[in-house]
């Protein structure tokens, strides 16, 4: 190979300039040579003339990972028609392939990747695009540096890769009403039992807000307990169990009732629980005592 250029295939030598002394190198603006025709040497050829690299632009291929969310492809496509390439704007929405879930491009273009607006999942924040290193070709100029995240792509970058969606765990928040009682021993109790499955920023926790409310933050990956009867506590009452009343995500129908110390798992959406209590009933016993008098 003799000629080279990044993100580019040589095409040839385009004849683009000869004097009049031109003998044998053919028609200005015509005439192509390639590499083997002038290793092979100029005999029988003169005159000053001007020999011009020509190249075809090469296409490259992005192929999305997205981590178990749900795209847009309309959306994206829609988003593609308006990219830039050598200054000018290029309609790339052709460029996307919504089956294989692939986007070509060329070292000359700039585009925006998929943003929250084309992908989404259920419980999770959509963050930006990493470079799968596994997976894509040894030959690009993408940034490999551990932690590096992508959301658009900008004229000279070259190379076929695979990005994947990075996800970050919405925060969401439960309100644990007692509804007059007070909660016994649930805030030491939850730091010991509760778990998130999430490895990045640790979002599960609980406060309290007055002595009749708790509120815990938790994501879609936390697994935790509702306070238990012994943890929920009101004189002349028992706990019997939680009420949903305010709800949103996957919590369910107001009104609907949880069993006390049930395990929360797989939840997304704020909510507000309320205990539901039974009066206690007790029993009064009387004893009748009869006295014995003295007559005066």
């Amino acid at each position: 190979t003799y000629t080279t250029r990044t993100g580019y295939t040589f095409n040839g030598w385009k004849l683009t300039q000869a004097d009049s002394q031109n003998y044998g190198w053919g028609t200005v603006n015509t005439t192509i040579y390639d590499n083997t025709a002038l290793g092979n040497g100029v005999s029988g050829k003169c005159g000053n003339i001007t020999l011009t690299a020509q190249w075809t632009v090469n296409t490259y291929t992005i192929t999305f990972e997205f981590a178990n969310g749900t795209f847009d492809d309309a959306a994206y496509k829609n988003a593609l028609k308006t990219s830039t390439g050598n200054g000018t704007s290029k309609d790339k929405s052709n460029d996307y392939n919504s089956t294989n879930k692939t986007l070509t491009y060329t070292i000359e273009q700039t585009f925006t990747l998929p943003t929250s607006s084309h992908i989404s999942r259920t419980g999770y924040d959509f963050e930006n695009w990493k470079l799968d290193q596994t997976s894509s070709s040894s030959t690009h100029n993408w940034d490999k540096t551990t932690g590096v995240t992508f959301t658009q792509v900008n004229q000279g970058t070259y190379g076929n890769v695979n990005i994947y969606a990075y996800w970050e765990c919405t925060k969401f928040t439960l309100t644990l009403d007692s509804t007059e009682g007070n909660f016994n021993g649930y805030l030491s109790n939850f730091n010991v039992n509760s778990t998130e499955n999430k490895t990045t920023t640790k979002l599960l926790a609980v406060r309290t807000i007055d002595d009749n409310t708790m509120e815990i933050d938790y994501t879609i990956e936390s697994v935790f307990n509702l306070p238990t009867r012994n943890e929920t506590q009101r004189t002349g009452y028992t706990a019997m169990k939680w009420k949903i009343t305010t709800t949103s995500g996957s919590w369910g129908s107001v009104n609907t009732e949880l069993d006390q110390g049930a395990q929360i798992s797989d939840k997304h959406g704020n909510a507000t629980l309320n205990a539901v209590w039974t009066e206690n009933k007790y029993k009064i016993t009387l004893h009748q005592y009869y006295g014995v008098g003295s007559s005066g």
